[in-house]
């Protein structure tokens, strides 16, 4: 297991994972991202005394193949797929999504197992 510290994410961004409503971690497939692999554990800037543990690894040439096949609700949790969608493009440039291509982490919080449920408490 090797743990790796990346890129912030914003907030709002940061609560939903900590309380597990956001479980999918989308990244444009850089060097430093395409070391990490399942079982290791990342930690966000800014964040780094929470850990995540790398559940799952995908790979995509682009976000429709992407959101044809992974569940949207967790990557941006009370959106619909076509705002997740946009989004995405948004926040990622064309150059990153084909010539990179997108990886999709399934995270698991270390330390909280019970934040599913709170996420349940939380959303409903």
């Amino acid at each position: 297991m090797t743990k790796h510290i990346i890129s912030p994410v914003n907030f709002e961004t940061y609560k939903l994972l900590w309380f597990g409503c956001k479980t999918l971690e989308v990244r444009a497939g850089f060097s430093k991202i395409k070391r990490i692999k399942t079982g290791d554990w990342v930690s966000f800037e800014c964040h780094e005394t929470d850990d995540y543990e790398v559940v799952r690894i995908a790979r995509y040439r682009s976000f429709d193949s992407m959101l044809a096949v992974e569940d949207h609700s967790k990557i941006m949790p009370g959106l619909i797929k076509r705002h997740v969608h946009d989004h995405l493009r948004n926040t990622h440039t064309r150059l990153a999504e084909v010539i990179l291509g997108m990886y999709v982490f399934e995270l698991r919080n270390i330390g909280h197992a019970n934040a599913q449920q709170r996420c349940m408490t939380v959303s409903g």
